[in-house]
């Protein structure tokens, strides 16, 4: 394992030890519905009397690339299938060229034109020297009812178990096989797939540029079950991408508490994975750092977790190159919402809801280039903690918040926005700090780097703070948490309230969080910016 991987377990246990005391406060951190049910037999017949359709992918009018699997051979890398030899072409137009042994090993070899190959694009199939090469087509899932059914050939370019249907472990395996040499489509129709040991996903090696898709129907009904005893899949390999939409991932554990309980992205630096569309909910017990771990390259959109129940750590955490998150909700999670840690290069939480998680809603530790941008962080057990303990002294921190909203997150005593040891300061800018208690907004252990503050409202006189334009010890006068546009929750300002064209039009963002235009004039004194996430209409 990495040693990223190894500070953040490191990191897990000093939490579970209550280490993260906060010298001046005290602080002590600890803190579907049924679906209809899948008719595997809805297409089944169509699906294998159709040879362009079904289980890999053809041509796509840029690369056509057929593969030759011998059964017989194995080759290894990392413990990768690979086909015994490939085919390509680079456009229709283009001459044909060979690959003999992909590997050797772990390596790519050098590819020769050659001629003599003949090519049945209604097949997708080409013969070259006795030998026929296959074109990997989209992979069908056709049943539900065994999901963890292994696929009895992974060199036939064909997703087929024991009992002749296609289950998720079977595609998942042929995927694995394929991916190293064209990108891959993997379809899960709805249902609910149950799992008894984790899927493992091997993305492709070195810098290659293929990428999985994993497709569900929808969320509401494409449900991914861990049924509280497994992790549900862990995705491994040096580069490549995997893209995941439309799925529900539920009930997942990870019993030694080492991984992310739903999905785990390994120790890669050139990997990168994407969730679109999907829902974590009800992951994780409470000896799980996760549900949702990565070492590489980390973006989310329009995706909801949930009701996960680590209270050890997170419901996301990420020590990988970068994480990007917008559109989503981080909600009535046991532990905190997300932890970026490890000097991850580049962060953004863009348009986003986190709200009533059992700790922190977001803790940056180390992390380098951090943006918080149109996002609401609400009555979580502490809103923000920033803190670079061990700064590499070759590394510049920065940290902003812009147009967003953090407000009671002082319940039991915590704080919406603490600093511990930062070596830079925080630039917080047209956002608001509220809390309708009596725990105060900011805590610092150091008064070398203030917060920089510019059209913010703070409603109290806790922070240390420079900058120009901000308002004091006000109520922003903001209404409940609820749907008034967008993807995601916000709090709206009330008639009268002072947020109301008190922006800095310079420094605003272009849109809110719901993605209405600023600035607007509400005042009739011209278009001026709202402070928070919101801007009134």
């Amino acid at each position: 394992m990495s040693k990223e991987y190894h500070n953040i377990m490191g990191l897990s246990r000093h939490f579970r030890r209550n280490f993260l005391i906060f010298s001046i406060i005290g602080l002590l951190i600890i803190s579907f519905q049924n679906c209809t049910r899948f008719n595997s037999k809805s297409n089944e017949n169509s699906q294998q009397n159709d040879t362009t359709e079904g289980n890999g992918q053809g041509y796509d009018g840029k690369i056509r690339i057929v593969q030759h699997f011998d059964s017989t051979q194995k080759y290894w890398c990392k413990n990768q299938e690979v086909p015994e030899s490939i085919l390509y072409q680079k456009s229709e137009s283009d001459g044909w060229y060979f690959i003999k042994n992909y590997t050797v090993p772990c390596q790519s070899a050098p590819a020769i034109k050659v001629t003599g190959v003949i090519y049945d694009d209604s097949l997708k199939k080409a013969t070259y020297l006795n030998k026929e090469y296959l074109a990997p087509k989209p992979i069908l899932v056709t049943s539900n009812e065994d999901a963890n059914s292994h696929d009895v050939n992974v060199y036939d370019g064909v997703c087929q178990g024991e009992n002749g249907l296609c289950s998720l472990r079977a595609a998942i395996e042929q995927a694995s096989a394929n991916i190293n040499t064209s990108d891959v489509d993997v379809v899960v129709p709805g249902g609910i797939y149950k799992l008894s040991a984790p899927l493992i996903l091997h993305l492709p090696m070195y810098k290659d540029p293929h990428q999985l898709n994993i497709k569900g129907e929808h969320q509401n009904v494409t449900l991914i079950d861990g049924l509280g005893l497994t992790n549900i899949l862990i995705i491994d390999g040096d580069s490549g991408t995997a893209n995941i939409s439309n799925i529900t991932f539920q009930n997942a554990s990870n019993s030694k508490g080492d991984l992310g309980a739903a999905i785990t992205l390994t120790s890669s630096f050139y990997a990168e994975l994407n969730i679109s569309n999907c829902r974590f909910d009800g992951n994780a017990n409470s000896h799980d750092i996760s549900a949702l771990l990565s070492a590489g390259k980390l973006n989310i959109s329009q995706s909801q977790f949930t009701n996960n129940k680590t209270k050890s750590v997170a419901s996301i955490i990420t020590f990988g190159t970068k994480l990007h998150i917008e559109d989503s909700i981080i909600s009535n999670n046991a532990g905190f919402g997300v932890i970026v840690q490890n000097r991850t290069y580049n962060v953004t939480i863009n348009r986003t809801s986190i709200f009533d998680n059992g700790s922190i809603g977001v803790y940056f530790y180390e992390c380098k280039d951090c943006r918080i941008e149109n996002s609401t962080l609400y009555r979580n057990k502490g809103g923000l903690f920033v803190t670079t303990v061990h700064p590499n002294p070759d590394s510049t921190y920065s940290i902003n918040v812009i147009n967003s909203t953090l407000v009671d997150n002082g319940t039991m005593g915590n704080i919406n926005l603490t600093l511990a040891n930062p070596s830079t300061p925080l630039l917080l800018t047209n956002s608001v700090l509220a809390n309708h208690n009596t725990a105060p907004n900011c805590a610092s252990s150091s008064v070398i780097h203030p917060i920089v503050s510019t059209n913010s409202l703070i409603d109290d006189l806790s922070c240390s703070i420079s900058g120009s334009g901000n308002l004091t010890q006000i109520d922003p006068l903001l209404g409940p948490l609820s749907f008034s546009g967008g993807l995601t929750p916000t709090l709206s300002p009330l008639v009268g309230s002072p947020l109301v064209d008190a922006g800095d039009n310079a420094t605003c963002l272009s849109a809110d969080q719901r993605g209405r235009s600023r600035p607007i004039d509400k005042l009739g004194s011209g278009a001026l910016c709202d402070i928070g996430a919101v801007e009134v209409q």
